[in-house]
């Protein structure tokens, strides 16, 4: 019967600091090319008239799951149904301060 050796006590593994001269560099500008166009969508007003917003500001702009929005390729569709911007309408980002080290 073979033996089972015993168990190793690892100590967790920590990363090195972060060098200085990367805290400090400024990266390249991203190639405009590798930017994907942002998606205009008219977002229905209370007062019944549409607004055409970017994407990127429909939250500011009061999109919710109640708020009605179309575009060409999905027609109208309300917030909590629409599956393009769900995640819009999904949970917070998660911070790192939830994890314990």
């Amino acid at each position: 019967m073979a033996t089972i050796p015993p168990p190793v006590n690892l100590m967790p593994l920590t990363p090195p600091p972060i060098p200085a001269d990367l805290l400090n560099s400024t990266p390249p500008p991203i190639p405009e090319e590798w930017i994907p166009p942002i998606k205009m969508w008219y977002l229905a007003c209370e007062d019944g008239s549409f607004a055409l917003i970017p994407e990127n500001e429909l939250i500011a702009n009061g999109f919710d799951e109640d708020s009605y929005v179309w575009s060409e390729e999905t027609g109208w569709e309300k917030g909590e149904n629409s599956s393009e911007l769900n995640y819009l309408l999904g949970e917070p980002f998660v911070s790192c301060d939830q994890y314990e080290f």
